[in-house]
């Protein structure tokens, strides 16, 4: 980028609309909308193709209808068709079928399995929309298919949960000792076929969050025992709190003979009665929600204090009765607060943080159709971006052909298609396209990932103009700064590598900061990144600032307070002052509170021990060996 973008929308934050929510009839900014032939709100263009889909019986075939549906596509794109976003997710959902079909063929062997997911089209485009971004399909297609070799009907009746259990991979069971685990056709009949009785309706169930079951593959008998001992409790995922913490474990760590679970198999009833760490306590709580039918996980994270640890998130119906949230209280401690914790995402295999958790379980509950749409949207902006410059624009040729086809094969069946005689490309494929397209994704679901991630790709590759990222900010803030400021928070900081002044970058930063007047985490969060762009702009009194700031705004969040602190040392420092940074750590170990109360174990991952623990290096580094010695007893007392 030669220049960034203006950052005025945070100056006029106060005057914003209240954040939208993420719920079917929110209000979204749609573009202008384009003059366009009437013919594409029909359904004409789809069902000419499906009739060719149909029919393929080679790999060839397949490819050379997956070649005329991208031009379909392009060519209703560019002819005024940019905001039918549900003709263009059928023609999508079409030529992912052309993509992943010869594959499923090869893998089944015949024709019969690539049939079925044809007539089964609530299964197929589901699946096909959940593992297109996956280079791994192959293993999801062949989950599917043996979940539909074992029980079709059941795979028909249940569509999110079936490509929630093949688009899955299952998670580490942290086993110790051989413990003989659930196979994929037993786990997903466990939820389809067995008489148990489930905490919510898994038919309607989006895949999005039924793939938090999925990746399960405890035992059934484990299962069994789950619901027995939970099964009418309230409040399952307090369960975590049964499991006796085992010290002994934490200090062994990987050593054999390290704990009370040495040589015994791996079991939730085990669990529950031999201990385990934070680590076990997460696992036997998010194991025994899914055996309940709870989408959970077990999560990690710091906490205030930088302390590892481990907890519990599950899903919870709100008291409306008709919405759900991620409840990620149980095992985060109050006192640990102003972490961001990570999990593991069941269908990309990726670490992403609770954040996204929380935000993306309120997407999901969007209705279909428009989680849907914001793929195609975020689909057809890659594609336009991929084809700029690579191949002949547009010109509605492919639409009148098609459309000479239609009337030629259903002559006397369907009313013939009319197309404009002029009919011909109304817009170019540029950079303009591809964001109208990527603010259509995130208008309809502001927390669809693939659309933020590909923003970022294209602003790293100079693709926008720079001045127009001030729409994307528009949306990004009005949608998510005051219910999901976390989620927020952490979309600006990825935009901000996309800035190719770091001084500009730093200002961002620090205009960002009065979005959370509330939430003294993020503006320390954002302060030390605008220290750290000071800093690549060799503004170093300006950095220096910002990291103080940094760690004057909050104070109880240790975690930013070591990383704001180390900044000022290693400024302090290049500038001969160690004087000064002996001062600051001195104030700083005089109010932090002392590790009375703290676990053995803990102690050295605390903000006293590694202050006392820098003040003591600097000290013995400017001569001072009497008082390092002193601070070293004292900070390792009891150790």
């Amino acid at each position: 980028m030669k220049a960034a973008f203006p950052f005025a929308i945070v100056l006029i934050v106060a005057l914003l609309p209240a954040a939208a929510a993420l719920a079917d009839d929110a209000p979204t900014t749609q573009p202008a909308a384009t003059s366009q032939p009437a013919e594409f709100d029909r359904a004409w263009v789809v069902d000419i193709l499906a009739d060719d889909l149909g029919k393929c019986e080679s790999g060839e075939d397949f490819v050379r209808l997956s070649a005329r549906t991208r031009k379909v596509i392009l060519d209703v794109l560019c002819c005024g068709g940019r905001d039918e976003l549900k003709v263009l997710s059928r023609l999508v959902a079409l030529e992912r079928a052309c993509r992943f079909l010869p594959a499923v063929r090869e893998m089944a062997g015949d024709d019969g399995f690539d049939r079925w997911l044809l007539k089964h089209g609530e299964v197929s485009r589901r699946l096909f929309r959940a593992i297109a971004p996956q280079p791994y399909f192959h293993e999801s297609l062949t989950r599917l298919h043996d979940l539909v070799e074992a029980d079709a009907s059941a795979v028909a009746g249940y569509p999110d949960l079936a490509v929630a259990f093949a688009a899955s991979t299952a998670a580490d069971s942290r086993q110790r000792a051989r413990v003989e685990n659930a196979t994929l056709v037993q786990a997903f009949a466990y939820y389809t076929r067995s008489r148990a009785s489930f905490r919510y309706d898994l038919r309607s169930m989006p895949y999005e969050l039924s793939c938090h079951l999925a990746d399960s593959r405890l035992p059934l008998d484990q299962r069994a025992w789950a619901m027995r001992q939970y099964g009418r409790q309230s409040t399952p995922a307090k369960c975590y709190f049964d499991v006796p913490y085992d010290t002994q474990s934490f200090y062994a760590g990987a050593q054999p003979q390290g704990s009370r679970m040495t040589g015994r198999a791996y079991t939730l009833n085990n669990i529950k009665q031999f201990g385990g760490i934070c680590v076990d306590q997460a696992y036997f709580a998010s194991e025994v929600c899914k055996a309940l039918g709870i989408p959970a996980a077990a999560v990690t994270g710091k906490s205030e204090s930088a302390l590892g640890h481990a907890w519990t998130v599950s899903l919870t119906l709100a008291a409306d009765k008709r919405r759900f949230y991620w409840d990620s209280a149980t095992g985060r401690y109050e006192e640990q607060k102003y972490f961001v914790g990570q999990l593991r995402d069941p269908i990309s295999g990726d670490m992403i943080t609770d954040v996204d958790l929380m935000l993306s379980g309120a997407a999901a509950q969007l209705s279909l159709e428009r989680r849907e749409e914001a793929d195609v949207a975020t689909e057809l902006a890659r594609v336009v971006a991929d084809s700029i410059r690579k191949i002949a624009p547009p010109d509605g040729s492919e639409l009148r052909a098609l459309a000479e086809d239609y009337n030629r094969r259903f002559a006397g069946i369907r009313p013939p298609v009319v197309l404009d005689a002029d009919l011909k490309a109304r817009r170019q494929m540029d950079a303009d396209l591809v964001e109208e397209l990527i603010v259509l994704a995130v208008q309809r679901n502001v927390a669809h990932r693939p659309a933020w991630d590909l923003l970022l790709k294209l602003q790293q590759a100079d693709v926008f103009p720079d001045d127009h990222m001030d729409r994307f900010f528009d949306l990004l803030i009005a949608r998510t700064a005051g219910p999901y400021p976390d989620y927020c928070c952490a979309k600006i900081l990825q935009i901000l590598p996309t800035i190719d002044k770091p001084a500009t970058a730093a200002k961002v930063c620090e205009r960002a900061v009065g979005l959370f007047p509330r939430r003294a985490d993020l503006q320390g969060t954002l302060l030390l990144a605008a220290g750290e762009y000071m800093e690549k702009a060799k503004r170093l009194n300006d950095a220096l600032s910002c990291y103080q700031q940094a760690a004057d705004v909050c104070p109880d969040a240790s975690s930013i307070v070591l990383d704001a602190t180390a900044g000022c040392e290693k400024l302090m420092l290049a500038a001969g002052r160690i004087d000064l940074a002996i001062a600051m750590y001195r104030k700083l170990f005089a109010r932090t509170p002392s590790q009375q109360g703290v676990k053995i174990q803990f102690r050295t991952q605390t903000v006293y021990y590694q202050v006392g623990t820098r003040l003591a290096r600097l000290y013995a580094r400017n001569g001072q060996g009497k008082e390092a010695q002193q601070l070293y007893s004292l900070i390792n007392a009891n150790q």
